[in-house]
């Protein structure tokens, strides 16, 4: 069994202002976690009554040895901690419970790490069974008989007469003897167990902001795609007026390049990286009117070409990459108002198909 906990990170800063002292404390949240310090290096916390969980930001705040707190949503108690997970302690999952991390130099490097333990116990039995085997053996009985006959004679005389006579004996000798051997039976059973243990753990790192080379030009409502070689590509948007200008950043060097511009001013327009890499631009907004023009990016060569237009004006709608390839937009704004219409794009002849509409006027959704 696999427990698996999800941790949903975001960073919040506080910052106090008391006569001309100023601190300020970058924390980062996490729902449903509570702190737990195990280890007997751990100082004692501080518990307190807060309102809400703003209340136990500002506590943790005026505490100048704060460096995590808990919040129990469901009793309104605000804990304090001296200590961050990264030196002592462990993260578990627990409802109602949001942890909150002071996030600092010492810290961010550090992964914090919360583990589950599971056991399960395997007996195996084994019998050994010794089969019973029996042997007898009997000697036959021997008798022999010795026999002598009788004889005799008679001789005679005429002065006298003489009689002998043998008596015959007979002799019988009888021999038995008988032997009989006979071996037992064993039967031997052998049980044995056997415990496992399993320990799951699983790291949550803290990701914090770290400035990266700037662009060349200010612009919003512009478009960010990740090209197939990990570059990423930002066209159009606007500063003081809409732009159709295009930057490449190397995420490698932390370097922004810039590439050809499009060919029409874009802002509130959709990108989308096709399945062969190209990127599609559809539609927006000129600063003057909506379009309905589109054009594709070339990323091999850096070159932009025009390819098939949609039927509807939109800008600010969305564009989704469908698994056959083609690309859906629906919704957005014509100018005239919020628009329900939806067009498919074909990247092999370039063309839009205008495809049955959403029930609803839809604009800037998802």
């Amino acid at each position: 069994m696999r427990n698996t906990m999800v941790l949903f990170l975001f960073s919040i800063i506080i910052t106090q202002t008391i006569s001309q002292d100023i601190r300020s404390l970058l924390l980062t949240k996490l729902n449903n976690i509570q702190y737990q310090c195990t280890d007997p290096s751990c100082s004692s916390s501080t518990t307190n009554f807060a309102l809400n969980l703003r209340a136990c930001e500002i506590a943790c705040l005026v505490n100048i040895n704060c460096r995590t707190l808990t919040y129990d949503q469901s009793n309104n108690q605000c804990e304090l901690f001296v200590d961050i997970p990264s030196q002592y302690g462990s993260l578990v999952t627990q409802a109602n419970i949001i942890t909150m991390i002071a996030v600092d130099n010492r810290q961010l490097s550090a992964p914090m790490t919360t583990s589950t333990t599971t056991s399960a116990t395997t007996t195996t039995a084994s019998t050994a069974t010794s089969s019973t085997t029996s042997s007898s053996s009997t000697s036959s009985t021997t008798s022999s008989t010795t026999s002598s006959s009788s004889s005799t004679s008679s001789s005679t005389t005429s002065s006298s007469t003489t009689t002998s006579s043998t008596t015959s004996s007979t002799t019988s000798s009888t021999t038995s003897s008988s032997s009989s051997t006979s071996s037992s039976s064993t039967t031997s059973s052998t049980t044995s167990s056997s415990t496992s243990s399993t320990t799951t753990s699983t790291t949550a790192t803290i990701r914090v902001w770290s400035a990266t080379g700037a662009m060349s030009t200010t612009r919003n409502y512009h478009t960010a795609s990740v090209l197939t070689s990990g570059i990423v590509l930002v066209t159009g948007g606007v500063n003081s007026a809409v732009l159709n200008s295009a930057e490449l950043y190397n995420p490698a060097t932390g370097i922004w390049a810039a590439t050809n511009a499009m060919s029409t001013l874009r802002k509130l327009h959709t990108a989308t990286v096709l399945t062969n890499g190209n990127v599609l631009i559809s539609a927006g907004n000129n600063g003057a009117n909506f379009l309905t023009t589109a054009e594709l990016y070339n990323s091999s060569s850096g070159t932009w070409t025009t390819t098939g237009s949609m039927s509807s004006l939109r800008g600010a709608h969305i564009a989704v990459m469908l698994t056959n390839g083609k690309v859906l937009v629906s919704g957005g704004d014509s100018g005239s108002g919020f628009v329900s219409s939806a067009a498919l794009y074909d990247p092999s002849p370039g063309t839009w198909t205008t495809v049955s509409s959403m029930n609803y006027l839809r604009c800037s959704h998802v």
